[in-house]
């Protein structure tokens, strides 16, 4: 609904004989109008002068209807795998490329990861367990603090 739409101007408001001018009588504020126009469309006005605004609702149109369905969530998107993920970024482990070339001539060249402890990404493995010692830390000195 507008705001515009929803306040009425001048030429909108009722008669005092209209039904909504008894409406805005019950609330405390008696409608009277002013005598210097005649009464012929007067804007209503309170006993204080001051100018009564009256509400005004649309006709009445069906709300588009809006239908929500939840996808399930990926392993990428949810769970512990993804704040790993958004804590300490993705885990690249070291690849090497391997040409292999033929008695004939022709070479056959492939990505592979390299085996053992030289294919380890070393500084998210090292990120990982400086965040874990300060986190340790932590925990322990709010342990010593509230233990006092």
């Amino acid at each position: 609904m507008d705001f515009e739409n929803t306040l009425s101007n001048a030429a909108d408001t009722p008669e005092p004989s209209d039904t909504a001018a008894p409406a805005a009588g019950a609330s405390g504020a008696e409608v009277i109008t002013s005598p210097d126009t005649g009464g012929a469309a007067d804007t209503p006005e309170t006993e204080t002068g001051s100018p009564v605004i009256v509400m005004q609702s649309e006709p009445s149109t069906p709300s588009p209807v809006r239908a929500v369905s939840l996808d399930a969530p990926t392993l990428e998107t949810a769970g512990l795998p993804a704040v790993v993920r958004s804590v300490f970024g993705d885990y690249h482990q070291r690849t090497q490329t391997v040409t292999e070339t033929a008695a004939d001539g022709t070479s056959v060249t492939s990505t592979e990861a390299v085996n053992g402890l030289a294919g380890l990404d070393w500084y998210w493995l090292s990120g990982v367990f400086m965040f874990t010692v300060v986190l340790w830390s932590f925990f322990r000195f709010l342990g010593v603090v509230f233990k006092r």
